[in-house]
């Protein structure tokens, strides 16, 4: 498998992992301005998926999707999480978290597979921008 299919794949799973947290998340909210934040932020991972999807579908590749053990994973963290404070900052926390992993993650996969096609690494800084952005967009709430 080549780099560009490696670096896909780790695009899609990172996205994939933020929008169904955050979709995770927007049901426990009750804060309707953060809820805000929080569509547009799963709205946006959204469209990641839908591009590497794209992507993959022209090089004749599928990206595998989440692992039923790392969904269940997720949610049952974010049930136990949540289960004594729903507030806004704890939820922002949270997922500020989520988004410094997710910077650190995706600048060493640039690294490993700088060699990937023009088109995936510009998707992936792309990722990384959104991660960046997310964290601190996500401060307000602290």
């Amino acid at each position: 498998m080549d780099n560009s299919i490696r670096l896909l794949e780790f695009i899609f799973k990172n996205a994939k992992m933020g929008s169904e947290t955050i979709e995770d998340l927007i049901d426990i909210n009750e804060d309707l301005k953060f809820r805000d934040e929080l569509v547009y932020e799963k709205e946006t991972y959204d469209d990641f998926v839908s591009k590497v999807n794209k992507i993959m579908k022209k090089m004749g590749k599928e990206a595998k999707d989440l692992s039923f053990f790392t969904e269940m994973q997720s949610y049952l963290m974010i049930k136990m999480e949540t289960l004594k404070d729903k507030s806004s900052e704890h939820i922002a926390g949270m997922l500020m978290q989520g988004s410094t992993m997710g910077i650190v993650q995706i600048t060493k996969k640039l690294r490993e597979y700088e060699d990937s096609d023009k088109e995936v690494v510009k998707l992936a800084k792309r990722l990384l921008e959104i991660e960046e952005k997310n964290f601190y967009e996500l401060k307000k709430y602290l």
